[in-house]
């Protein structure tokens, strides 16, 4: 018999099989031209492809469980987060012309304003064209509510 030796640790495998207890599911790890496979116990029930879905995002849900909540859910977007910080810098209320923005344009507009986080003025000769965008006293809470989760768990 061949002896070989692999770089997965025992307390890899041991996670892993946890894994594979845990949800079901066999679990393989290949190390060049070796295969290891974890399996929960021999002669399981194989998984409905319907339920692999639901297992892999309790897998991938598995890292986050006791991690607290982020105050603001749905979780602000790239461009949300950018628009939220540029008006951040300005006192809640103060109008700031739309275009020394950056990421900011019609989507993020509209969500944002669904949230409350921000308000809007148009043009009085034309009523269809953004001015001035400000944000409102609950888009400051909850920015700073936000600001204050991440500087409490900086690793989220």
């Amino acid at each position: 018999m061949a002896e070989f030796k692999i770089t997965l640790s025992k307390a890899d495998m041991l996670r892993i099989a946890t894994v594979a207890k845990e949800y079901g599911v066999i679990v393989e790890y290949v190390d060049g031209d070796t295969t290891i496979r974890i399996e929960p116990h021999h002669g399981a029930e194989p998984v409905k492809p319907s339920d692999r879905a639901n297992q892999v995002d309790a897998i991938l849900s598995r890292g986050r469980r006791g991690n607290p909540v982020p105050p603001i859910t749905p979780d602000l977007n790239w461009r949300e987060a950018d628009v939220m910080l540029q008006l951040s810098r300005y006192p809640i209320g103060q109008k700031v012309h739309w275009r020394t923005l950056a990421n900011f344009g019609p989507a993020t507009q509209k969500k944002l304003e669904d949230r409350g986080y921000i308000d809007v003025s148009y043009e009085a000769e034309k009523p269809d064209v953004l001015n001035e965008v400000w944000l409102t006293k609950s888009g400051m809470k909850a920015w700073n509510s936000l600001r204050s989760y991440y500087d409490k768990y900086p690793s989220l």
